[in-house]
């Protein structure tokens, strides 16, 4: 980080002033933007897969529930 050097910014005298790199950074380390359409699809994807775990951890657990007794459920 360019700005983070505050001690050497007092000795040069730049410690007054307010630059480029102290607001957004360095402008060669920014972000990509990635297609918005594809990465909403993706995460809604994501969530129905969970969803669908979910249902069959349900079921599974209603199945170990149920205990028989001599051929009959017990409650």
């Amino acid at each position: 980080m360019g700005g983070a050097n505050l001690c050497l910014d007092v000795l040069r005298g730049n410690d007054e002033t307010i630059g480029f790199e102290d607001i957004l950074n360095d402008p060669l380390q920014n972000e990509l933007m990635g297609k918005l359409h594809l990465m909403t699809h993706k995460v809604k994807k994501k969530k129905k897969k969970k969803k669908k775990k979910k249902k069959k951890k349900k079921k599974k657990k209603k199945k170990k529930k149920t205990l028989w007794c001599f051929g009959l459920p017990c409650f």
